[in-house]
């Protein structure tokens, strides 16, 4: 982050454990990465496999889970909208592959599923479920006051019982902040990356070093996986990177670009007890 926007990723794969009460947990290797652009958030997702297709069961991205709060209303780019009553509990599958991009809104957040990066069918749900306060946490026992059901808004992805190399793409955003700020330019499991349609903002998950971001004319690698951001203003340009790794051992990133003035950056990082915080470069082009 540099203090206004900022992004994250991370691998999705949980250690194997030898007694679990859900093994399917242990079986989904996936690339997320969370890009925050203003007011909205961009999510992507990349290389999801069930490494473990013997387990029965389904591999979902989970977009959102809170209380059902109100009407839910669904806007798809190739449909008619429709507008779902609070009273009345609602399952769908929507297909982004036949309907486009599909937008939700739902208690004052509207969520875009983007159509050409995800691979699988949209659910929603709104119903009344049943509680079991005591298995969230045990020091519910005390508890008296807890009802004892409660609505339940659910919207996420069906990536199917076997994917291989799925992967999504959705947008969070404040209601009446459409248009979405900046557009999917990569989404693999090597990087996942954003960028404004001026070019004066682009933010990378980078979790392979032999990749090569390219984004218009602008061609850029790193030498270890890196979280970075590029903002490009008035002549001034600020490359923001952190460490994916957080290698204690890792003293600098290096940045091979075209950018004038600036390949290859040799950029330092922070070290212990801050490895993996942000630090910046800045130049004139």
């Amino acid at each position: 982050a540099d203090g206004k926007d900022g992004c994250a990723g991370f691998v999705y794969e949980k250690g194997k454990r030898k007694e679990s009460p859900n093994p399917a947990l242990y079986g989904v290797r996936a690339r997320k990465s969370y890009f925050l652009v203003g007011d909205a958030m961009i999510c992507l997702g990349a290389g999801i496999e069930n490494l473990t297709p013997d387990v029965p069961g389904t591999i979902r991205t989970t977009i959102d889970q809170p209380e059902w709060r109100g009407g839910i209303t669904v806007t798809p780019a190739r449909a008619d909208a429709r507008t779902f009553t609070p009273d009345k509990p609602q399952k769908h599958r929507l297909n982004p592959g036949k309907m486009g991009d599909i937008a939700v809104e739902h208690s004052g957040i509207s969520y875009t599923i983007l159509a050409n990066q995800t691979k699988g069918v949209v659910e929603l749900v709104a119903e009344t479920k049943p509680t079991d306060w005591v298995a969230r946490h045990g020091g519910n026992k005390r508890r008296q006051d807890l009802p004892k059901e409660v609505p339940v808004f659910r919207l996420g992805i069906d990536h199917g019982d076997k994917p291989a190399g799925s992967t999504y793409g959705y947008v969070v955003q404040p209601l009446g902040k459409q248009p979405i700020p900046a557009e999917v330019v990569a989404n693999t499991p090597e990087f996942q990356a954003i960028a404004t349609p001026n070019g004066d903002l682009i933010q990378a998950i980078i979790f392979s070093p032999k990749a090569t971001l390219k984004v218009g004319k602008l061609r850029l690698r790193v030498n270890a996986p890196a979280a970075l951001m590029l903002r490009r203003q008035n002549g001034q340009a600020t490359l923001t990177v952190a460490d994916l790794t957080q290698d204690p051992d890792r003293k600098e990133l290096l940045v091979e670009t075209d950018l004038p003035g600036a390949s290859p950056l040799r950029i330092p990082l922070p070290t212990k007890p801050n490895c993996g915080k942000a630090a910046q470069h800045q130049w004139a082009y």
